[in-house]
């Protein structure tokens, strides 16, 4: 039952990406939307990224590292886990 519930989510989150694609290429605009999603992710939790201009290894400010510390509604939005902090002895 869990498992379903996780996959009718998913088919909704798909089902949105579509609906934003002018339909002669559904498959690539949902791709193209799922990566888009993977970079924002990336940059957003410190991940490092060539620049091409500098040919450095770079990475966002720490403005937007703690962006989604304050805004935890953000990072549920873009699927990123709240990590939640152990109680001593349980």
């Amino acid at each position: 039952m869990f498992s379903t519930e996780r996959f009718e989510s998913f088919n909704h989150v798909f089902r949105l990406s579509c609906i934003h694609s002018n339909r002669q290429a559904p498959s690539r605009d949902s791709c193209n939307m799922f990566a888009y999603t993977d970079i924002l992710k990336h940059i957003a939790t410190g991940g490092f990224w060539r620049d091409s201009e500098s040919e450095q290894w770079v990475h966002a400010g720490p403005d937007i590292l703690s962006y989604l510390a304050v805004h935890p509604e953000q990072r549920n939005l873009i699927g990123i886990p709240t990590a939640q902090e152990g109680t001593p002895g349980k």
